[in-house]
């Protein structure tokens, strides 16, 4: 499975919610999810369909991928000291502000993060970081989905599933 450009935010993101002790069942579910999503969308000519997903290929599937306070919702666009020649790169000397909150995957869809996904083990989406991804959509008008999915959910599946059992939330305006 090839991960996207995004290993170089790791080394300069660090967040409030980055645990360096994630358990094993949530790194493989957190891998296997985002590996499907990736399959998916190579697989596609644009329209992207997997279990409880549909979104347009155009920016793509990320893991772990740092929101600042500078982060803009068209985060590759118009978010300052980001790099995209063929794939996504942070400029390292480039003061993005304060890392608010980095979710297990997003998609984008027409440029904009339309499903942030958290994949939970042994530790819940706390409601201070669902309040701090609430209040950064909210504070910049628009919204996206948040997609509590269960490690155990994920690992059961021998192949691609239909139907992920998510929690689901709109981030910006509350609960679905």
């Amino acid at each position: 499975m090839g991960y996207r450009e995004v290993d170089a935010c790791r080394q300069f993101a660090k967040s409030p919610f980055t645990d360096d002790t994630e358990s094993y069942k949530h790194k493989l579910a957190k891998e296997l999810l985002y590996g499907w999503l990736v399959e998916t969308e190579n697989n596609s000519n644009d329209d992207c369909h997997f279990a409880n997903f549909g979104w347009r290929k155009n920016w793509g599937v990320y893991m772990e991928i740092p929101f600042y306070e500078s982060s803009d919702v068209f985060y590759f666009e118009d978010s300052g000291g980001l790099t995209r020649t063929g794939e996504f790169g942070i400029m390292e000397n480039y003061d993005r502000g304060k890392v608010l909150f980095i979710p297990d995957i997003v998609i984008f869809h027409k440029g904009t993060p339309l499903y942030v996904i958290e994949v939970v083990h042994m530790h819940p989406v706390t409601a201070e970081k669902f309040e701090i991804m609430d209040t950064f959509f909210h504070s910049r008008k628009t919204g996206a989905y948040l997609y509590v999915i269960q490690a155990e959910t994920i690992l059961v599946h021998t192949s691609i599933p239909e139907d992920l059992k998510p929690e689901v939330y709109w981030l910006g305006h509350g609960q679905v």
